[in-house]
């Protein structure tokens, strides 16, 4: 008679084999967390480029706001409201977002348009705007508006701060704007 062969693994070959599926979930794991993150800010830069391409088309258009004639279309973005920017029409002539949603506080018009909200992954935080924009993150301006006036239609940039408010900044034509932007690690707030 012949001993019978076992036919098993043995229990350090069990352990070696999970140990190394253990590291690979782990770096899949660490990996696509990541790349969620890069993905959220793909997303919402061409979200933000879709909305600036929009209003660039409305202001070329003259596309009356509520049975209104406008006088050009813009994006609004401000840091004390980093998760969403606003889209607005110019119905009184003057280049700035006169609306509540903007920050207006007197003298306000119905000229938002819409507001869109960037993921719950991705916050602005810096805003900057210049020929080429220099200013880092953190030192720039609390607002920026992008501002399309028709024909053409012609381009307006400004940042302002508090003691520079955006009316005086959109006279000044910019080429480059730079819009910072950041990405929540999964459970954290931004």
């Amino acid at each position: 008679m012949q001993p019978e062969k076992n036919s098993g693994f043995s229990l350090l070959e069990l352990l070696i084999v999970m140990g190394i599926t253990v590291v690979i979930v782990l770096a899949a794991f660490i990996n696509s967390s990541s790349g969620d993150r890069a993905q959220a800010i793909r997303l919402q830069s061409s979200d933000i480029a879709l909305a600036l391409a929009e209003a660039r088309d409305k202001a070329a258009a003259a596309v009356p706001f509520n049975g209104a004639p406008v006088y050009g279309y813009g994006v609004f973005f401000s840091l004390t409201s980093p998760q969403s920017f606003v889209v607005y029409a110019d119905i009184n002539n003057n280049m700035i977002c006169d609306d509540i949603a903007c920050g207006c506080t007197s003298g306000c018009e119905r000229e938002k348009v819409e507001v869109r909200i960037l993921n719950s992954k991705t916050s602005l935080y810096g805003l900057s705007v210049g020929d080429p924009p220099t200013v880092a993150p953190g030192n720039a301006g609390n607002t920026m508006a992008v501002y399309f006036c028709p024909p053409n239609p012609n381009v307006f940039m400004a940042l302002a701060t508090p003691r520079a408010p955006i009316a005086q900044a959109l006279v000044q034509p910019h080429r480059f704007a730079e819009i910072f932007m950041s990405a929540a690690k999964e459970g954290q707030l931004i």
